[in-house]
């Protein structure tokens, strides 16, 4: 996700996660705070004595400030006549009077138009536990709801960053923010998962199939530590776990001054890639910028992220391929023991967790960093990079081939194993997402502000080609960009302006000739408030016709299969999450 390295004080979604209908409760939880109740009611009883005993010592002042006065006797007659004075010419003496005839109040003519009921019980406003239902009803979540995760960041005031929880509802076109986390890190990458925590505040349920399962997000950042919190808990106050990360020092501040302790197995810088393996739930992977890739075992972690009782801990697995910052990783969708980590070593590695660490990895050489990748088949995998390129690499191409030697040695991929390569966007590629209902279909997001839909499905093919069916003016910067697994046309997607979008691909009039039979349907246009530079006017409505005639509409057209690059860049000002 290309940030730069001159940073602006803006709030930007750094990454976003979908999770699938019904796999929230319907009504979260909340923390019980009966033990901070009784604090507060301690601390009130303290100041309800105080406030007794307070008035003792102000009498006494008083009295002894008022013997060492001089006699005022006089000047105290001269207070009184003005009061007399001033009271006569208020007409105080009569002030009760005009009480006893304000009483007498003619409430048929003041109060005709007064509703009121006989019955107490039938006045809808004095209605009990009706605030609870409003409130009640404001929280639920319908199983035809989606949840969709936000990693809002703030980059002035790390303590300012949230994790957002939206709710979209299909039926309405309508996304709200139904609560949020607050993190003490600025986030990178988000992990949505189920494994179910055996934890006192775990909100784990059951699903139709007899597993226990949960609704937790795993969250990297800057921090070495990964955070997983439950999204069906209100007002958490901490995470659910915690896997590596520093030590509490216990506010000790002559520990504080030393350099930090750190978890067993944790990494030791900032942590910008996870990925949950769905087969076996209790596996996740997490990319660092100490240049390691980690595997943790969920279920050797307890609430305070130590090691549970009679184990090692929870990061059972350590590689060390990468010679430079790990941008990206992901599992393989079928083989679920095998996952592939981008780097920017210009490299792309393919591991199977199950061989001995000392056995050579299959390297992918890129012409830039990387900025991620995705499987496109249980064969092929998409790589975005910083100059721009998308690359489709076939891991069935590389299977021989001669070892490299130094840190990080692997097999070097064959020359011939790269299917096709895409220039996509004139900056970084920082989102790319494969639809899973289309084969072909791919969305791309950029630094340069832009969202582009491909149709490389004919790759492969004699004559086969890579076409662009839609580009579209995003108003910001695209770091995160997603297709719903669950839903053909919806697409999330968001940016360094901190806007979340979700968008009915169908909006392109080229989606939906291919893909919807060119069926009815009504266009929102969602883009077009975004459009709209921060240092420009708002465009007239004939404008936008023309945007959406040129962009919306625009497309088709072949692509320049291998564009040549910008340029390298310079040392020490390459593009990413963290610097």
């Amino acid at each position: 996700h290309a940030v730069g390295c001159v940073w602006c004080s803006v709030v930007m979604i750094s990454a976003l996660a979908w999770v699938g209908k019904g796999r929230a409760l319907a009504i979260p939880l909340k923390i019980n705070k009966d033990d901070d109740d009784d604090e507060n009611e301690a601390v009130h009883e303290v100041h309800q004595d105080e406030e007794e005993v307070a008035p003792v010592p102000v009498v006494e002042k008083k009295k002894k400030t008022k013997s060492k006065q001089p006699d005022t006797s006089d000047s105290m007659d001269a207070e009184t006549e003005e009061e007399r004075q001033l009271f006569s010419r208020l007409n105080m003496d009569a002030y009760d009077d005009d009480e006893e005839e304000d009483t007498n109040i003619d409430l048929k003519r003041n109060f005709s138009e007064v509703v009121y009921y006989a019955d107490p019980s039938e006045d809808p406003f004095l209605q009990e536990g009706q605030d609870d239902e409003d409130e009640l009803e404001d929280i639920t979540v319908r199983p035809t709801d989606v949840l969709l995760l936000g990693a809002v960041a703030n980059d002035s005031d790390e303590d300012l960053s949230a994790i957002e929880i939206h709710v979209y509802e299909p039926s309405q076109d309508n996304l709200y923010v139904h609560h949020d986390i607050v993190i003490p890190t600025f986030p990178l990458c988000l992990a949505w998962l189920d494994y179910p925590f055996p934890s006192t505040y775990s909100t784990v349920t059951t699903s139709c199939g007899g597993q226990p399962k949960g609704n937790y997000v795993a969250i990297g950042g800057f921090e070495p530590g990964i955070e997983i919190w439950d999204l069906d808990v209100l007002d958490a106050l901490e995470p659910l776990v915690v896997l590596g990360g520093e030590i509490d020092q216990g506010g000790n501040p002559h520990m504080k001054s030393k350099k930090p302790r750190l978890r067993h197995g944790s990494h030791t810088g900032g942590v910008m890639g996870l990925a949950w393996n769905r087969v076996h739930r209790n596996l996740l992977l997490s990319a660092s910028v100490d240049t390691t890739v980690k595997l943790w075992d969920l279920s050797r972690a307890n609430d305070a992220g130590t090691p549970s009782k009679g184990s090692e801990g929870p990061c059972i697995r350590t590689f060390t391929h990468h010679t430079d910052k790990v941008q990206s990783v992901e599992w393989h969708p079928t083989e679920a023991t095998v996952f592939i980590s981008g780097s920017y070593d210009r490299t792309v590695m393919l591991v199977d967790t199950r061989v001995p660490p000392v056995t050579p990895v299959l390297r992918f050489e890129l012409g830039a960093d990387c900025e991620t990748v995705q499987w496109s088949t249980p064969t092929q995998f998409l790589v975005g990079t910083e100059d721009g390129m998308v690359t489709c690499f076939d891991v069935l191409a590389s299977s021989s081939a001669d070892s490299k030697k130094g840190k990080g040695k692997g097999k070097q991929a064959k020359p011939n194993n790269v299917v096709w390569k895409l220039g996509a966007h004139d900056k970084g590629v920082s989102a790319l997402s494969v639809n899973t209902h289309f084969p072909g279909l791919l969305v791309t997001g950029s630094a340069d502000g832009k969202v582009k839909l491909w149709d490389y499905s004919t790759m492969g093919q004699a004559g086969g080609e890579v076409k662009l069916l839609a580009s579209q003016v995003a108003g910001q910067g695209v770091f995160s960009a997603s297709f719903f697994s669950e839903s053909p046309f919806l697409l999330a997607v968001g940016g360094d302006k901190g806007r979340m979008l979700v968008v009915d691909i169908r909006d392109f009039p080229n989606i939906n000739e291919r893909y919807n039979n060119n069926a009815p349907y009504e266009p929102k246009n969602k883009f077009a408030s975004m459009n709209i530079p921060d240092d420009e006017e708002t465009p007239g409505e004939e404008d936008w016709d023309e945007v959406a005639r040129g962009v919306l509409g625009g497309g088709g057209e072949d692509v320049d299969m291998d564009r040549p690059k910008k340029g390298k860049p310079k040392a020490g000002k390459k593009k990413g999450k963290q610097r």
